[in-house]
């Protein structure tokens, strides 16, 4: 058996450890999981509750939100129209709301700071997400769901950085010449082979 995170996971079964008669196996009690860890770890992602919270709003016939929604499969194309949407973009921020009061009354809680980022990533508030993602990086260096968000979302940055740059600074169009080459005629010759 292996331990993580206050949770036992079966590496193998029968469990080695307790092979053998069941008068021999001595019960364990198991650990009381905190109610505050797993609702942190609810709100973790605001994709899986954007989600959610967008499935029991089409419950409701008479919204009218889908009506331009694209057409694809992608969870993730979907995902972001539905955050592009006022009504998403005002639920995202209501949510932001939410977590930063827990943070404020957690502050040693890395989940919370990541969850927070991954909020302000899905609004493409790059700088806010850093921000959130630097502190839970400090505060839980170990954890590869926070560094993995972290690579994502500075990566987004450095595109978000490049795209203004060329925006504030076109190219010159007369750096670069372009002229058509001269055309090259081409002959083709025809062989018959008898």
């Amino acid at each position: 058996m292996q331990n993580v995170n206050d949770k036992e996971y079966l590496i193998e079964w029968p469990p080695v450890e307790e092979r053998g008669d069941s008068e021999n196996l001595t019960p364990r009690k198991r650990q009381k999981v905190d109610c505050a860890v797993e609702r942190t770890q609810d709100v973790l992602c605001a994709r899986p509750a954007l989600a959610r919270w967008w499935r029991r709003r089409q419950k409701d016939r008479h919204l009218l939100d889908a009506v331009n929604m694209p057409k694809s499969d992608n969870p993730n194309t979907l995902l972001k129209y539905v955050a592009s949407l006022p009504v998403g973009k005002a639920y995202l921020k209501q949510q932001i709301c939410a977590l930063k009061e827990k943070v404020a009354s957690q502050q040693g809680n890395a989940l919370l700071h990541a969850a927070l980022a991954s909020y302000h990533d899905l609004l493409q508030d790059t700088s806010s997400a850093l921000n959130s993602l630097n502190i839970a990086a400090k505060l839980d260096p170990q954890d590869k769901d926070i560094a993995w968000l972290h690579l994502k979302v500075q990566r987004g940055k450095e595109l978000e950085d490049k795209r203004n740059s060329f925006l504030k600074h076109p190219l010159q169009s007369s750096s670069f010449k372009h002229k058509m080459t001269k055309p090259v005629e081409v002959n083709f010759f025809l062989c018959l082979v008898v």
